[in-house]
């Protein structure tokens, strides 16, 4: 099964595949930077002759967030759904507090703590929060649809069980 994890910034988008992370990175503003955001994901998942992707694990948004860039990143969630939605690529949400929870045990705590996990626990080589959490969501969908892969804590299985998970044929 081929999974994407995404973590999604308006600035530098984390994700991660089979084998590697990177950073989606831009600096227009505006309708612009949704269309280069969407367009990059699409390449991802569809390479124009094929779906190289199954499944997209997104990071759901931190309601706690307060400012504009509330509305910013909400609309950046719709356009890559919609985007998804487009190339027919189911998408799974995963609340922050999950993500946390799977990667350390409780779901409130910090970014670094989060980083320091996958390092730890999921050979993580990337350099920062965002790829450390698309990776983490990349794993999370590893390990829900294979559980053969490698035992899970009752923390992870907890978090995982929280999560909306589509039948995939």
């Amino acid at each position: 099964m081929r999974i994407l994890g995404l973590d999604l910034s308006l600035t530098a988008t984390g994700v991660a595949w089979e084998g590697g992370t990177g950073l989606i990175s831009t600096k227009l503003r505006g309708m612009e930077r949704l269309d280069h955001i969407a367009g990059a994901v699409a390449e991802l998942v569809w390479n124009g002759v094929h779906f190289t992707t199954d499944l997209v694990v997104m990071e759901g948004y931190s309601f706690g967030s307060q400012g504009r860039s509330v509305f910013d990143i909400g609309e950046l969630g719709g356009v890559i759904k919609l985007e998804l939605y487009r190339h027919n690529v189911p998408v799974v949400e995963v609340a922050p507090a999950m993500l946390k929870k799977f990667a350390t045990g409780k779901g409130n705590v910090g970014k670094d703590e989060v980083l320091a996990a996958a390092i730890r626990k999921y050979a993580f080589e990337g350099t920062n929060n965002n790829e450390a959490d698309a990776w983490i969501l990349y794993w999370m969908g590893r390990l829900h649809y294979d559980r053969n892969v490698e035992p899970l804590y009752d923390y992870q299985r907890e978090a995982l069980e929280k999560i909306e998970w589509p039948v995939l044929v």
